[in-house]
């Protein structure tokens, strides 16, 4: 159960998705950009945010059984920070984004910057999503939507909405009809919404077809070749050709195969890396820079803090206070 407001002024709002449960809680009385949450119908609700913020707003929250969300916001940079476990994510989530996510477990802050702030939230329970969209979704690539039982892995894909998605936004915000009419209209445009949005996430209907075997495999010794070389990796061009793929066809099939580019990949397992390296050794912070890559240790210190949302520094200050035991 979500944790009861702090201090007097503070709002709660609760997204009840059949026995899944979000509780949002707004801890800052002066936004006027209360969120508006609306029952759909069992396992599905929406959110709305309309309105002016005149300060920054954080918005706490934390999930038990997690709903399949989709949030998009057409104003306003967002700033997501999700606490699974001992596991920290930062997400930047630019105006006119949309979020699919499955966040199992997850504790979290969304900030959102002063002003004038337009955005729309769906939430499914996984039960109404089956329902409606099948166990699995090409949307999630190959990545099964479990009972909560089951797995607590998590999920979060963006992308930029079209032109499609923020029309249908626009018809949500600015809905003429009242009471009950107001709820099947807003029904039918949630289920338009995210049925659009699932489609832009998703791969192309042919993508698997696209590589053949061979070119898979080539990809994959190709992301292999990466990591072993995490220091000194290869370009773009040196993979092409140790591969025989050409660029294109090698950043097609990294983005079908892993969902990313090779680039987004390299950057990802450096500072994963890094991070191993502040926790078990005594490596002063160039030398982890260098080892992993980074000729700059301030260039190294502002892309961890965005991929962890902390500094190399703030683990070795842990390490002092709570040391790892050595083995015997």
């Amino acid at each position: 159960m979500a944790s009861a407001p702090r201090g007097g002024d503070a709002m709660t709002r609760r997204l009840n998705c059949a026995a899944h449960t979000t509780s949002v809680r707004m801890d800052d009385p002066a936004a006027q950009c209360t969120p508006e949450i609306i029952q759909l119908r069992p396992g599905l609700a929406m959110l709305l945010m309309s309105g002016e913020c005149q300060t920054a707003v954080h918005i706490p929250f934390e999930i038990e059984c997690a709903p399949v969300s989709l949030c998009c916001n057409l104003t306003q940079r967002q700033r997501l920070t999700l606490n699974h476990g001992p596991v920290r994510t930062v997400l930047e989530r630019p105006p006119g984004h949309g979020l699919l996510s499955w966040l199992p477990e997850t504790r979290g802050v969304t900030e959102i910057a002063p002003g004038p702030i337009r955005g729309v939230s769906v939430h499914f329970s996984l039960p109404a999503f089956r329902e409606l969209f099948g166990t699995t979704n090409p949307a999630f690539v190959d990545t099964h939507v479990p009972d909560c039982s089951v797995s607590r892995c998590g999920l979060l894909r963006q992308t930029a909405m079209t032109a499609q998605s923020r029309l249908v936004m626009e018809h949500i915000l600015s809905c003429p009809f009242r009471d009950a009419m107001r709820r099947v209209y807003l029904e039918a445009k949630a289920l338009e919404l995210f049925t659009i949005l699932l489609a832009e996430l998703g791969p192309h209907p042919t993508a698997e077809a696209a590589l053949s075997l061979r070119e898979q495999e080539m990809i994959r010794a190709a992301h292999a070749l990466l990591l072993a070389r995490l220091e000194n990796p290869p370009g773009l061009e040196d993979l092409a050709r140790t591969t025989g793929l050409n660029r294109n066809k090698l950043n097609q099939g990294f983005k079908e195969i892993y969902g990313a580019t090779a680039f987004a990949l390299l950057r990802d397992a450096r500072l994963c890396r890094a991070r191993d390296l502040l926790r078990k050794t005594e490596t002063n912070l160039s030398e982890i820079a260098l080892a992993v890559g980074y000729n700059s240790q301030a260039n190294f210190t502002t892309a961890y803090r965005r991929r962890f949302g902390h500094t190399p520094a703030t683990i070795r200050r842990q390490k002092a206070v709570h040391p790892i035991p050595s083995a015997r």
